[in-house]
């Protein structure tokens, strides 16, 4: 059993969930190590003053995760593999941090690779190609105006990156590019933006559409630096949908 581990009585969320956030975060920042024997069901229950169901629950949900390995009547460990999230999995089934995780690593995959991106096509951009992204951004601007709050208009967002994308002239980005953007939950990218009041949500999608705009124009303009900023924008925009849902 590793000494190292250390618990606090639940303060948010759930209490099951805020047992999850716990250990994962130790398991997370290496304080857990994989084949680390957990306090039994009993030492578990003193520890964080819950009931015997809430930890029997939270080892249950990280077990299903595959977080942690239950032996029966040796106890419960930490797996020897840290997976990595399933985006096929059940979304909602996951906790809300575990939601917000998913959510920021997405993030963090996408601005990474596009930040390459938006500076090459901003180098190698042609008259047609360059047509082509602006032809992606007018159609999104006239899809986001005529939608409601519930209506997809992801698709054509989509193709705004991927015409900046194909501007690069390298169809490997383009491809990788197309992938993590199907994996971006339209459920989580929905969240942050269905659950404001009309009006902020009114002046948030109006800063994202002005966002794209300029980054569209940038890259057209074949300015590099000024892409990668507005990349870069967007980005944080991004983060603090995150935030403003799930909380800091």
């Amino acid at each position: 059993m590793s000494s190292k581990l250390k618990l606090d009585p639940p303060q948010k969320v759930t209490i099951v969930e805020s047992i999850i956030e716990q250990i994962v975060a130790q398991i997370q920042d290496g304080t857990l190590k994989p084949g680390d024997k957990l306090p039994s069901q009993r030492r578990l229950i003193e520890m964080l003053g819950v009931s015997r169901s809430s930890v029997r629950e939270a080892l249950q949900g990280l077990a299903a995760m595959d977080l942690v390995e239950i032996r029966p009547g040796d106890g419960a460990f930490v797996s020897e593999c840290k997976p990595q999230l399933s985006f096929d999995m059940d979304i909602e089934a996951l906790s809300s941090v575990l939601q917000k995780e998913m959510r920021h690593h997405l993030n963090q995959a996408r601005l990474t690779l596009e930040l390459g991106i938006v500076s090459l096509a901003a180098e190698k951009v042609t008259e047609t190609t360059g047509a082509a992204i602006r032809q992606a951004i007018e159609a999104y601007e006239r899809a986001k105006e005529a939608a409601s709050p519930k209506t997809d208009s992801w698709s054509v967002h989509d193709q705004v990156h991927l015409a900046i994308a194909e501007a690069t002239g390298n169809p490997i980005l383009v491809r990788i590019l197309q992938m993590l953007l199907d994996h971006v939950p339209v459920m989580l990218r929905e969240k942050g933006l269905l659950n404001l009041p009309t009006e902020e949500r009114a002046l948030r999608r109006k800063s994202e559409l002005n966002t794209h705009r300029q980054l569209c124009e940038a890259v057209i303009k074949g300015d590099g630096a000024a892409a990668c900023e507005w990349m870069q924008r967007h980005a944080d925009l991004e983060e603090r949908i995150i935030n403003d849902y799930y909380g800091k």
